[in-house]
């Protein structure tokens, strides 16, 4: 789940870019992504992004559905870990700090959230 697509400086540029990077990565080791975009209701509000998605087209795979509903960003990493996600306080479209918690019933407890949440915002964008 991402919190915050609004990049509002170079540092959280690089931060998308790093993150485009891995998914790229990511796709190429078979492994399944789904984003929930947080705080957003429709594709246009992606529009600081997309120009940055030119160079990855091969990203165009992964489903991508928006929700209104604003959440704490984690991932669920093999169905056994997460990786939580905390907001920085002083800037809250950046991160602080990322907590990896290895506790299999926690993770499907937030595997099966983000589920609910993902049928809640519908369709594919």
């Amino acid at each position: 789940l991402i919190k915050d697509v609004n990049m509002t400086n170079e540092s959280q540029e690089k931060q998308v870019l790093a993150q485009l990077d891995n998914m790229t990565r990511l796709l190429e080791e078979g492994v399944s992504i789904k984003i929930l975009l947080g705080g957003i209701t429709e594709l246009n509000q992606l529009q600081p992004v997309g120009p940055l998605l030119v160079n990855y087209p091969e990203l165009a795979v992964i489903p991508i559905r928006f929700t209104s509903t604003i959440s704490n960003s984690f991932d669920v990493i093999d169905n056994e870990k997460v990786l939580l996600k905390i907001s920085n306080p002083v800037n809250p479209s950046e991160y602080f700090a990322a907590i990896k918690i290895w506790q299999k019933k926690f993770a499907s407890e937030l595997k099966e959230k983000f589920m609910q949440m993902w049928d809640e915002a519908g369709s594919e964008k």
